[in-house]
């Protein structure tokens, strides 16, 4: 059986900007309880959707179909990943988390070659660290993309730790104390660190 084709389905109830964005999308799972009137969708994209647009998505069924609950959850290609799904991913974030709330005012976002760097204009690293902002980050980009770094982890981990060495170098300079406290497991590590 071939996977539907969202528009096949709900294409009577959105507007054709909207639809013009959702031509090649998937249904991978669909229910609908008609007691309760709600709508759990799960769609495949090939294209990023903003919260924005997949907000508009939801309205326009919700609205249409006259539903108590509606649930559309968007899963998005790897290829889709993109400079707005990080801006999105970590507004959602700023709603679940308070301590990120400012930290990202004015930053500046680039991905090159899947590697995103976030250049605070306020400062607030160590904050963000703290809060575990990487890990919630991750998860959820895994969730949405499936977009891990997979066996790039070792050779991204190189170039944050090179990072690091570079800026604790910077910060000694300028009479600040640095502790690098990566918890090496490997021998050749804490020596590389101490020989450093």
């Amino acid at each position: 059986m071939a996977t539907p084709l969202f528009l096949d389905i709900f294409s009577l109830y959105l507007s054709e900007e909207l639809s013009a964005l959702l031509n090649t999308a998937t249904v991978e799972k669909c229910k609908l309880d008609i007691d309760e009137r709600s709508l759990n969708v799960t769609v495949n994209s090939k294209l990023y959707l903003d919260s924005q647009n997949c907000d508009q998505i939801h309205n326009a069924l919700k609205n249409a179909l006259k539903l108590q609950e509606c649930d559309i959850q968007f899963l998005f290609s790897k290829e889709s990943f993109c400079v707005e799904a990080c801006k999105d991913i970590i507004d959602g974030l700023k709603l679940k988390n308070a301590v990120l709330n400012g930290y990202f005012n004015g930053a500046k976002y680039s991905l090159q070659d899947g590697v995103l760097e976030i250049e605070l204009k306020h400062g607030g690293y160590e904050k963000i660290r703290e809060s575990k902002f990487e890990n919630q980050f991750n998860k959820l980009t895994k969730d949405l993309f499936d977009n891990d770094l997979g066996e790039k982890h070792d050779e991204m981990a190189l170039r944050i730790w090179s990072y690091f060495k570079k800026k604790s170098v910077e910060l000694v300079n300028i009479g600040c104390t640095v502790i690098l406290d990566w918890g090496f497991w490997s021998l050749e590590n804490r020596r590389s660190l101490t020989e450093f």
